[in-house]
């Protein structure tokens, strides 16, 4: 969560990123902070590889080394810090 705040407080006024940070806590993740990784994250992770597989079926098949890794391992921090770890111009964000 703390790197969601801290592009929440780069990219926006102080009382508006608080603002954010704090529905993004209370409606965005609460569901997967009170889940054990498992039952929280593991679902995300087979959805990137669903995305990934629809929408680029090449791609998929690359990094899902074709079928043998059930999980994308490499998008961790996409997941757990909704991308702000991989962005380098807030601009995007």
């Amino acid at each position: 969560m703390n790197s969601v705040a801290s592009v929440f407080l780069l990219t926006l006024e102080q009382n508006l990123a608080f603002y954010c940070a704090d529905i993004a806590s209370r409606c965005i993740f609460i569901d997967y902070l009170q889940l054990p990784f498992e039952e929280g994250l593991i679902p995300l992770f087979r959805l990137v590889f669903y995305v990934l597989e629809k929408v680029d079926p090449e791609l998929y098949n690359l990094v899902s080394d074709d079928g043998m890794i059930d999980m994308p391992i490499f998008a961790t921090s996409w997941i757990l810090t909704v991308y702000s770890h991989d962005i380098e111009k807030f601009v995007c964000v």
